[in-house]
């Protein structure tokens, strides 16, 4: 395919573009509040919401330039390339006619640069179209069974808080939805760009982060499948589709084998510690004392959508088009707005990608790429300077005994299909005494054996097949890229920390929990490669054989074991784990956790404009609490919610300053005179109030100068500054009218 300017096709965008855009911007005042408060039709918006994901990517697989693309994987691609227009030029304008117009250019783009040449069968369609279908309805069946909704034990409220804030906001940087006014010192560029799926599709916020949860499983899938596909083939590898759907389905919707492992133990002694711990959706998480350690299935039953888990299907997106890139010779600068996005998408991964992008370019595109996509974001980067969250990096000395350092069985357990494949590419090599194969595994031992005597075994483990594979000069470059990006990244974890506001034991917790999961995705993108090089060797001897075809049975079986987890965590994460408020539901709606009357006040608040909002705080500023609810479902930034999280975020800054906040509001709940109301409105720009069960049995425990709730409405309508807009029995919401 070539690049050429299709005019025809130009005019077509031009017209159906202005089109659109203009029939949104002038019904938009009237259309967006429908589209959020309203659930009619919900499942007809849902399948609007996969339908548009569909379309853009049948429409890259057809039209990109890229021998080596498939449906599967230019899917996650045109979603990587729709959240990449839609955040850089969010900071131009985010209102829904404009967010329109991006996605019908990332559509059409395309269509008009390139010719169209890549036929399409109706039976190639009908396959895509029945593993996409797949691929979406099993994990959003099983979001719909554990929805996204807690505020305690997870970060539910917070990814929520984001990204009903996202909806709603007319112009980036995000606002902080529990510190109005500010803006968001946290990586949110993938609460924004699935929050514009949501708007574009017209769901309301409350089912959008359901569907969002979903939809990063599935592009998760499709982007392994593709990847896998695209490789095997490539190499010739036998049974290529089916050996891929297997990888896909594992590495996806599987995590460790150790849940196996405890569910055995019930079986064989009936110890009920075994099968709490074999149905503890977090149990392979916390196999390395003071961290946490998630793959991306943990995530997904961890309820939260968090930007780790976000970034896994964008990552192996990004793997697969720098190894089109190299494989296919075309300008490295392609990357850059990829490997730019990173940064907002989840800032911690960004370091480790631009690592591996170095490592696989090894020129100067290797340090041009992450420079010029800091750049590209550096309307976001500077966001970022108001956070003092993290203060620097600090080294673990070898006799520090109070941070606890990995154990050799965490590392293989975690990494298990992993280390079987790696091993074996190492056995298959040294039997089929490749050239140099004594040496390399000479200096391999002899690199691991000085961590064998120190608190660092585990990390022996990761050396031997990391130094065999860098010694090998005719290895495939982005399988030597991955494997030392990866490795590295792991090995670096035991020896240094991100200081922050974790101490003592969990010095590590935050390193590894963000730094691990990048790493398990690299690994998990380099499996089809180390498939394809273990698979290509036959050995002709019948003892060779045998062992080969062992090694290719324990791989496969590891894979298989780890999808075990799947019904396991999904047992213990509905039923045992979250107070069993999940065993009777069936449902994508959010909201469901709050109060019949908070709902009711959220949804008022979707139909009216967006404005800062006053509830009440955790009195003693705490996080994980019901507290900071109607910010979280409603899109309107608080004037504070979860205090401890700004400290998090924001450092002692944010600390003082939602301090003060939350003192202000707390008077003012307790004395709702002018003087109080006078300081929330100059100070904070509040718009609305709300007065519902919770503020409501704060101020009769805590007010010495109201006796009931109707004396403190009078007391509030007195100072003449406010007037009711939603009655609830004697729940209120107001609006202030003037200040």
């Amino acid at each position: 395919m070539t690049m050429k300017l299709r005019f025809k096709h130009l005019l077509i965008y031009i017209a159906l573009s202005t089109l659109i855009v203009l029939v949104t911007h002038f019904s938009e005042s009237l259309i967006l509040p429908l589209m959020l408060e309203s659930t009619s039709f919900i499942f007809a918006r849902v399948v609007l919401y996969y339908a548009l994901i569909f379309i853009g990517g049948l429409v890259y697989y057809r039209h990109l330039p890229i021998r080596n693309i498939n449906f599967y994987v230019a899917t996650p691609l045109f979603v990587f390339s729709l959240f990449i227009v839609e955040f850089m030029f969010g900071f131009i304008s985010a209102s829904l006619s404009i967010r329109v117009l991006y996605y019908i250019t990332v559509v059409f783009l395309p269509i008009i640069l390139f010719e169209e040449k890549r036929e399409i069968t109706r039976k190639d369609l009908s396959t895509m179209l029945m593993i996409y279908i797949s691929a979406a309805v099993v994990p959003l069946l099983i979001r719909m069974s554990i929805p996204t909704q807690y505020f305690n034990y997870c970060e539910c409220w917070m990814d929520t808080a984001i990204f009903s804030n996202a909806m709603r906001i007319q112009r980036l940087p995000l606002e902080d939805p529990w510190l109005s006014g500010l803006p968001m010192v946290y990586y949110y560029g993938g609460h924004y760009g699935f929050a514009t799926l949501a708007l574009l599709s017209a769901l309301p916020p409350s089912y959008g982060i359901n569907v969002a949860s979903a939809t990063v499983l599935q592009l998760l899938f499709m982007a392994i499948y593709g990847l896998s596909i695209a490789i095997l083939e490539e190499k010739g590898v036998p049974r290529a589709r089916l050996l891929s759907l297997l990888i896909a389905l594992c590495l996806t919707f599987g995590a460790s084998v150790y849940p196996f492992v405890e569910y055995l133990k019930y079986l064989w002694n009936g110890n009920q510690n075994a099968f709490n711990t074999a149905v503890w959706h977090l149990s392979p998480a916390y196999l390395i004392p003071g961290t946490t350690h998630h793959v991306p299935m943990v995530d997904f039953f961890q309820k939260e959508l968090h930007a780790n888990y976000m970034m896994t299907p964008f990552l192996v997106t990004y793997v697969w088009l720098t190894y089109v890139i190299k494989k296919e010779g075309k300008t490295p600068l392609i990357a850059v707005p990829y490997n730019g996005f990173f940064l907002p998408l989840f800032t911690w991964s960004w370091p480790v990608v631009s690592l591996y992008t170095f490592a696989l370019m090894t020129n100067h595109y290797g340090i041009a790429i992450p420079v010029l996509g800091a750049l590209m974001y550096s309307p976001y980067i500077l966001t970022l300077l108001g956070g003092e969250g993290v203060s620097g990096i600090a080294f673990i000395g070898p006799h520090n005994t109070v941070i606890p350092r990995t154990p050799i069985t965490a590392i293989v357990v975690y990494l298990l299909p992993f280390i079987i494949i790696l091993y074996s590419y190492i056995a298959v090599r040294v039997v089929k005494m490749e050239k140099n194969y004594i040496l390399r595994s000479l200096l391999s031992l002899l690199i691991a054996l000085p961590f064998v005597f120190t608190r660092y075994k585990a990390m022996a483990v990761l050396i031997i097949p990391l130094v065999f594979t860098m010694l090998s000069r005719d290895e495939e470059k982005t399988l030597k890229s991955l494997l030392f990006t990866s490795m590295i990244t792991i090995i670096a974890c035991d020896f240094v920390y991100v200081d922050d506001i974790f101490a003592g034991y969990w010095e590590r917790f935050n390193t590894v929990f963000k730094f691990y999961e990048t790493s398990w995705t690299l690994l998990a993108t380099a499996v089809p490669l180390l498939v394809a090089r273990l698979w290509e060797i036959i050995p002709k001897k019948r003892p060779f054989t045998n062992l080969w075809r062992a090694i290719k049975c324990a791989f496969i079986v590891s894979l298989v074991l780890s999808l075990t987890y799947l019904p396991l965590g999904y047992y213990g994460s509905k039923y045992k784990y979250w107070d069993s408020f999940d065993a009777d539901k069936f449902t994508l709606d959010g909201s469901m956790a709050l109060n019949i009357h908070d709902r009711i006040i959220v949804r008022a608040l979707l139909r009216l404009p967006r404005g800062v909002v006053v509830e009440l705080p955790s009195p003693d500023a705490q996080s994980y609490v019901y507290n900071g609810r109607i910010s979280v479902f409603s899109g309107d930034p608080s004037v504070v919610g979860w205090p401890l999280h700004e400290y998090v975020w924001r450092g002692s800054i944010g600390w003082h300053e939602a301090s003060t906040r939350l003192k202000d509001v707390l008077e003012f709940y307790k004395n709702p005179c002018n003087e109080t109301l006078r300081v929330l409105v100059e100070k904070y720009h509040a718009r609305y109030i709300v007065f519902s069960r919770l503020e409501a049995t704060y101020v009769i425990q805590n007010s010495e100068k109201i006796i009931t709730i109707e004396h403190w409405e009078k007391t509030l309508l007195s100072t003449g500054y406010v007037r009711v807009i939603l009655k609830i029995g004697s729940y209120r919401l107001f609006e202030i009218t003037r200040g």
